[in-house]
């Protein structure tokens, strides 16, 4: 079985695969603080909860967007298997045309989702990762990853509301029937969710036009579900990309 670790900017989501299929999962929100032994203490309690040792584990691949703690997982994870691999932009280099001015600016998550969208999609696609920032990926003809679009995060920019403006509550993203809300709450709502389906749809339609084709359209990320029916064109929702595209790519390099 392999162990998968996406070390992301607001949690560590952790997988367990045997072969294709993902039999468990993990999250551990992503501290700075935190060290060696709390990360080993949190992945073996995973393990225990899945009913599993470290003799189960055949492998661990790791890919991380949080240099700060990579160090720490790292030492970790080796101690749990030795047969640990560290992923980096140079590996995936060898995978796929990062077609872009600076190669090492791309977050390897990104690159990760395109490879193993293109393996289920073929070329032609926009990415949409809704994370602690809402990215577009897009993938060209032979496996090109031709770069993408960087916006603020639907719960990043909630936190922004309530954080500066003293008045503004915490809330929970959710689909809402009507635009005009009667409550501060349902305003709010109101501004994320079809302010981010029209942020969405116009960029989609932006980049098409840029690109001179109709593309596919894959969306991910714990948010994705609730604009599934939102989205214009959608081809699929791929809950767990990056963690499938790291056991996937842990096969073939």
């Amino acid at each position: 079985m392999l162990l998968t670790i996406d070390i992301g900017n607001t949690n560590i989501h952790l997988g367990i695969f045997f072969n294709d299929k993902l039999l468990h999962e993990y999250r551990i929100d992503t501290e700075k603080k935190w060290d060696y032994l709390f990360f080993r203490i949190e992945i073996e309690k995973f393990l225990e909860q899945s009913n599993l040792n470290k003799k189960d584990i055949s492998g661990i691949i790791i890919a991380s967007v949080v240099p700060e703690i990579d160090e720490r997982i790292f030492k970790a994870c080796q101690r749990i298997n030795e047969k640990t691999t560290y992923l980096d932009n140079a590996i995936l280099e060898k995978l796929i045309n990062i077609n872009i001015r600076n190669k090492d600016e791309v977050g390897i998550d990104r690159l990760i989702n395109a490879i193993y969208a293109s393996n289920l999609y073929g070329s032609d696609l926009i990415i949409i990762d809704f994370g602690t920032a809402t990215t577009f990926d897009i993938v060209g003809d032979n496996l090109q990853y031709l770069g993408g679009v960087i916006a603020p995060g639907i719960n990043l920019s909630l936190k922004a509301l309530s954080e500066f403006a003293s008045k503004l509550p915490k809330i929970t993203p959710h689909k809402q029937p009507y635009v005009i809300g009667k409550s501060t709450i349902e305003a709010m709502n109101s501004g994320v969710y079809y302010g981010y389906i029209s942020l969405i749809n116009g960029l989609n339609q932006k980049i098409m036009a840029e690109y001179g084709k109709k593309m596919k359209i894959i969306a991910t990320g714990g948010l994705s579900t609730i604009f599934a029916d939102q989205i214009d064109n959608l081809k699929k929702i791929e809950k767990n990309l990056t963690l499938e595209g790291l056991n996937f790519i842990d096969q073939i390099i």
